[in-house]
């Protein structure tokens, strides 16, 4: 059986997520120039947000979790990398909306606490992660 490698296990995902990142960032620019303020613009451009974030940072979170992280379990350590990544593209895109026009609700406290609810829900997941590897 070969020796697990993370980070090139990785490679192919890493590749992937800047190729569909550059295609993202592109939809995200033409649907902000280009696009008429409606409700199906707006819903477009929330979902191109979270695509192109989370895209863009799969890569420095797999290289960081290759470089700091501890493979517990082989199973679930390989696609933590990309469920941090969706954290951050849900965090971006939860800010870009509360930041909307008529609501405008986005505060300093208010970022502290939704990145704090995220961190929490990551340290609970991971912990699980562990717990299932001794059982």
């Amino acid at each position: 059986m070969p020796k697990f490698d993370p980070i090139v296990e990785r490679r192919g995902w890493v590749l992937y997520a800047i190729l569909i990142a550059i295609i993202a960032w592109v939809g995200l620019w033409s649907v902000v120039m280009q696009l008429p303020v409606n409700s199906t613009s707006t819903v477009l451009f929330f979902v191109l947000l979270f695509v192109s974030i989370t895209c863009t940072v799969m890569p420095p979170a797999a290289y960081l979790n290759a470089r700091f992280g501890r493979p517990r379990n082989r199973r679930t350590y390989r696609m933590r990398f990309a469920r941090q990544s969706v954290w951050c593209g849900l965090f971006v895109v939860l800010a870009a909306w509360l930041r909307m026009e008529p609501r405008r609700l986005l505060s300093t406290t208010l970022i502290v606490i939704l990145m704090a609810v995220f961190i929490l829900v990551e340290t609970f997941l991971v912990m699980r992660e562990s717990s299932l590897r001794g059982a």
